[in-house]
């Protein structure tokens, strides 16, 4: 194990005094492998509590930039920092905080090619993500690679944290929440927004959680799924049951290399070659529904704005027959005033898979 310099004895003298954690217990941190899937609204935090602690390697996992809607809660980034990797400006600031520790830069979306290359090369995996194919996808590898996981999720008001540690005791996310949910059942928080400290309170326990697994303190939540709401300040914990039907952790059916982690798709959504052609007809309404300052940043040429927020209050009085064409930034929002405009009478209409970010990419390849 790892000796401390005497800078590290300064730095962490406050962990040093307690007797649960000691010289011992800081050379377990020093030595500790932890990889952040995502650095958005609960990376941001875990990351920062994690580098502080003097967790000796920490991977970050992010293919995003930094957007202005993320400053309200992703507390590691800065107005400077809009349209940079959140892995370079997150690396770069956890550094700042501690230059004792090791950072490993993965500019790229977890998935079923990388996964393997990536999580093998730490002991604990923290989900940080916000979508769900993510999600499951964390889950499984986390169960076929014999890796912890320290789970997290914030919907509006309310989160989740949970450690699933892949014993033959121990439930796994598909314990609690077996499948995939369909495209749009679940608004996310570009839909259904979310206050800027609640990341901030889930990621402390996720953080929490992750050092005393490496510290072997105290009682995990294995087990257990803490649930938090910030309106009224209530938190409870309900015992989660080992599945013994659990296609992952039970029965480990589910070949994580050949199942489908995405979504189900809408027989509503258009590619972007797909756009490509109908752009070039001109016989088209493409609508940005994301909010003016979105807008204002970049948008598709030629398309004209009406937020989300918007559509049900002020309703457009278009030609119904008239081909529209939604976007937004990843394709979520879109659905959802598709599914608004289809209430409405309009059934020429349909949401750009992946949104302007896939759209971006698409262009940026015909343009090599």
């Amino acid at each position: 194990m790892t000796n401390l310099s005497e800078q590290e004895h300064n730095r962490y003298m406050r962990h040093l005094m307690l007797k649960e954690i000691g010289e011992k217990g800081q050379k377990k941190l020093k030595s500790a492998r932890v990889v952040v899937v995502g650095a958005g609204g609960l990376g941001c935090p875990i990351l920062m509590y994690l580098a502080a602690a003097g967790v000796g390697t920490i991977g970050i996992v992010d293919d995003d930039v930094v957007d202005e809607s993320n400053l309200q809660r992703q507390i590691l980034y800065s107005s400077q920092d809009v349209g940079k990797s959140k892995v370079e400006i997150a690396a770069q600031k956890i550094l700042d905080m501690n230059p004792h520790i090791q950072v490993n830069k993965y500019k790229t979306r977890l998935n079923q090619q990388n996964y393997h290359q990536i999580l093998t090369n730490y002991n604990i995996v923290v989900d940080g993500s916000d979508n769900f194919p993510t999600r499951y996808l964390v889950n499984d590898a986390c169960v076929f690679l014999d890796k912890t996981l320290i789970y997290g999720s914030i919907f509006r008001f309310e989160g989740q944290v949970s450690v699933f540690c892949n014993s033959s005791q121990s439930p796994c996310y598909r314990c609690l929440y077996p499948e995939i949910p369909g495209k749009g059942a679940i608004p996310d928080c570009s839909q259904a927004g979310v206050i800027g400290v609640l990341p901030g309170i889930i990621a402390m326990f996720q953080a929490t959680e992750t050092l005393k697994y490496i510290l072997q303190l105290g009682d995990s939540l294995s087990g257990k799924l803490l649930c938090f709401h910030a309106l009224d300040m209530d938190m409870r914990k309900i015992n989660i049951k080992k599945d013994v039907n659990c296609p992952a952790c039970a029965l480990r059916t589910i070949d994580i290399n050949n199942y489908s982690y995405q979504t189900k798709k809408t027989i509503h959504d258009i590619s972007c070659d797909g756009l490509f052609e109908e752009l070039e007809k001109k016989n088209i309404k493409l609508v940005d529904v994301r909010q003016e300052s979105e807008y204002q940043k970049q948008h598709i040429e030629n398309s004209v704005l009406l937020p989300l927020s918007s559509i049900e209050t002020n309703m457009p009085n278009w030609d119904k027959q008239q081909q529209l064409i939604l976007y937004c930034y990843s394709g979520t929002r879109s659905q959802k005033a598709l599914e608004i405009f289809r209430e409405h009478g309009f059934y020429n209409v349909r949401s750009l898979e992946g949104g302007i970010v896939a759209w971006n990419k698409y262009i940026a390849n015909k343009r090599n």
